[in-house]
């Protein structure tokens, strides 16, 4: 899952069999009605907390980065004037411009690369982007990421969510030689160096087992499998904050406020950033 073209052909599976689920996992969602509305009640969060920060956001135009059926386009749309939606996924363009929800202020473009050049710099007051870069490698979430500052208008604001890390997999501490330590009953020197290198050469088998075993290494076997079984692949990926700050730093912006949230889902520690570029 190298190539941006892997993720737009997973995310075009994903707009067919099962579109609703692939844009917010937490639910089947054979009801419409609640999926929308989540959407909703993000957007407002989001917007009430930017303003509880002492965020000012010009409610001109705003781009919905990653924008799927328009969960969160809709919602934009009635706080901003003209809301650009952007995704890698034709089929998913198609379901969210269709949609009966879908209002006339909404404008929908396919992403063919890795930049935004299709926006001019300087144009956007607002970008949000929820539960998207994780599902994309690394590169590119470096790449929009810059592109994101590069849009946005100064002194405009730019909200994403992103996982930070994967979780460590918890695993029982070695209780091998719990209460038999090397030296007890007073062994005589043979016996003392088989313990040693008994206990060295277990420990490491251990040890090595154990990071082979890292979440990290689980994931990516998981996903070698499942693209030689042929599936549809959902990849998850991670940006530490070092990595982020180096970001924002080299593209002119700051991060006024972050937190930790829910959206990376199980085993991932995930944060969302609300980011001022600087006039």
């Amino acid at each position: 899952m190298d190539s941006l073209n892997d993720v737009r052909k997973s995310w075009d599976c994903f707009a067919e069999e099962r579109p609703y689920w692939a844009v917010l996992t937490t639910s089947d969602w054979t009801e419409k009605d609640p999926f929308y509305k989540s959407g909703q009640n993000d957007v407002d969060e989001i917007l009430r907390e930017a303003k509880s920060c002492g965020i000012e956001i010009s409610q001109g135009k705003a781009i919905d980065f990653g924008c799927g059926l328009g969960r969160l386009t809709y919602p934009l749309c009635g706080y901003f004037d003209e809301v650009l939606a952007l995704d890698i996924s034709a089929r998913m363009i198609e379901r969210a411009k269709h949609h009966e929800k879908c209002p006339k202020n909404a404008v929908f473009q396919v992403l063919q690369t890795s930049d935004l050049k299709l926006v001019s710099s300087n144009s956007y007051d607002f970008i949000l982007s929820l539960i998207v870069l994780q599902h994309m490698p690394k590169r590119f979430m470096k790449a929009y990421i810059q592109e994101f500052a590069r849009v946005c208008k100064p002194g405009g604001t730019i909200v994403f969510q992103v996982p930070v890390h994967r979780d460590k997999i918890e695993t029982p501490k070695d209780t091998l030689w719990k209460d038999k330590p090397l030296l007890s009953g007073n062994p005589r020197l043979p016996r003392l160096c088989y313990r040693c290198i008994f206990r060295s050469a277990r420990w490491t088998i251990r040890t090595i087992r154990r990071k082979l075993w890292s979440n990290e290494i689980k994931y990516r076997l998981e996903c070698a499998w499942m693209r030689m079984t042929g599936k549809t692949i959902m990849q998850m990926n991670t940006l530490s904050h070092k990595e982020i700050n180096r970001l924002l730093k080299s593209c002119s912006c700051e991060a006024v406020h972050k937190r930790q949230d829910e959206r990376g889902g199980d085993g991932y520690t995930s944060y969302l950033y609300f980011i001022t570029k600087k006039s």
